[in-house]
């Protein structure tokens, strides 16, 4: 079963509505903690909820961020990106770029039967307590 991180455990926001980067690294470190002991395990990053507009720079640091602490952490695996329409394609296709330019096996879509597909795993009971 693969692992769900929605867009709440993962993108910490300021006040003004703005990523705080510090506070969604931290996050992704305790993601990359908790994923430690689990080697092989797909992760679901279900961002339909995300509830801000990422900038491409910081697309990039998260994805880089992501790229030089998982390689300490042993996140060799599938990580599928289920966002909530076309709309946000575009970010979501350059998050997927940078990622696999790092070694990572990412790929982003927008419904759970691709999700299940893709992971060889059916995720709809997961993504549906989202």
């Amino acid at each position: 079963m693969p692992t769900l991180v929605s867009s709440d455990d993962l993108i910490v926001l300021t006040a003004d509505g703005r990523i705080d980067l510090n506070a969604s690294e931290a996050a992704l470190e305790d993601l990359l903690t908790r994923l430690e002991g689990e080697p092989g395990r797909a992760v679901i990053f279900d961002l339909r909820g995300a509830n801000c507009a990422l900038t491409l720079g910081e697309v990039y640091e998260l994805v880089n961020f992501l790229a030089v602490h998982s390689s300490k952490k042993t996140l060799y695996r599938k990580i599928a990106i289920l966002i909530a329409s076309e709309a946000h394609r575009a970010k979501a296709s350059f998050f997927t770029l940078c990622a696999e330019n790092r070694g990572l096996e990412v790929k982003a879509f927008n419904a759970v039967k691709d999700v299940s597909k893709w992971l060889g795993s059916d995720a709809s009971e997961l993504l549906s307590r989202s």
